[in-house]
C-alpha cells in the first residue's frame, strides 16, 4: 500500500484531487513507472499509512497521502506546537510583535510553525532559529524550489536546524491554489493559530478558517481602529487577544 500512495503522489505531482480518484478507482500501477519514481525521488517521505505520521494531520480537511520532508522528523512530536502567521507586507509595528512574541514564545519551549513566506512568517521563523527555538515550515511546492527566493538562506537553515514539509514532490512550482492548500497544514501542524499582523483578504484569513474548523483557538494582536486590521475583527468576533506571550494557553 505505501507503494501505492507513493506511485499516485508522484503521478500526480502531489494533487490531492487526482491521488484520491486514481485510489478511489483502483487504477492499476505501472510498475516501470514505479521503480522510475523510486530512483528520480532523493526525499524522505511518510505516506498517511506509517507510524510516524503526525496524528494532527489526520484531522485536518483532506489529509495529505504523502508528506516530504528535510530536516528533524522529531519536531512534529513537539508537545508545544503553536502557529504564526499573518501579512507579508508587515507594518514596522507588526515585525516588532512578531519579533517579541516568538523571542518569548520559543523562551517558554514553544516550537512555531509557519509558511516560509515574506513578511511575518520569515520573521516567525528567523526570530524562532536566533533565539535557539525550534520551527517547522510548510511549503506549498517541491522541496527543491527556494520560493520565495528572497528566502533562499532561511530555507537551508530551517533545512539544517528545524523541519521543512511539503506534499509535493521536487519540481511542482508554487501555483497560488497551492498557498491556499497548503495553508490547512499550517493551521494543522499548531495546537493553536497566533495572527500578529493582517488585513483584509489576506491569506492569513484561510488557515484561521482551518484552525477554527479543526476546533482550535485563534489568538490576534490588535492593531489601531482605523487601520481596517484583520486582527480586530477576529478578535471581535473569535479570536484572544495577545499582548505578550503569557496570553497565549494551549490545551495539550
Amino acid at each position: 500500500m505505501r507503494d501505492i500512495v507513493f506511485y499516485f503522489v508522484m503521478l500526480h505531482h502531489g494533487d490531492w484531487n487526482k491521488i484520491y480518484q486514481s485510489i478511489k478507482n483502483k487504477e492499476r500501477i505501472d510498475e516501470v513507472k514505479l521503480e522510475e519514481f523510486k530512483r528520480i525521488n532523493k526525499r524522505p517521505y511518510l505516506t498517511l499509512l506509517d507510524a510516524d505520521y503526525p496524528d494532527c494531520l489526520k484531522q485536518v480537511e483532506r489529509p495529505p497521502y504523502l508528506l516530504f520532508y528535510e530536516g528533524d522528523l522529531s519536531l512534529l512530536k513537539e508537545e508545544k506546537r503553536l502557529t504564526v502567521v499573518g501579512t507579508r507586507k508587515m507594518s514596522s509595528y507588526g515585525q516588532q510583535m512578531t519579533a517579541s512574541l516568538v523571542r518569548d514564545l520559543v523562551s517558554e519551549g514553544f516550537t512555531i510553525i509557519s509558511g516560509l513566506a515574506c513578511g511575518v512568517d520569515g520573521v516567525a521563523h528567523r526570530t524562532a532559529l536566533a533565539n535557539s527555538g525550534k520551527t517547522i515550515a510548510v511549503v506549498a511546492n517541491g522541496l527543491d524550489i527556494k520560493y520565495p527566493f528572497s528566502n533562499r538562506e532561511l530555507y537551508q537553515e530551517i533545512a539544517e536546524k528545524g523541519l521543512i514539509i511539503s506534499e509535493y514532490p521536487d519540481g511542482v512550482p508554487a501555483e497560488p491554489l497551492s498557498f491556499h492548500f497548503r495553508n490547512r497544514l499550517v493551521a494543522g501542524l499548531g495546537q493553536a493559530v497566533l495572527v500578529t499582523e493582517a488585513y483584509y483578504r489576506s491569506g492569513t484569513l484561510i488557515t484561521v478558517r482551518h484552525a477554527l474548523e479543526q476546533g482550535k483557538d485563534v489568538y490576534c494582536v490588535p492593531a489601531r481602529a482605523d487601520e481596517k486590521s484583520v486582527c480586530n475583527k477576529l478578535i471581535r468576533d473569535c479570536a484572544y487577544l495577545v499582548e505578550e506571550a503569557k496570553d497565549i494557553e494551549l490545551s495539550i
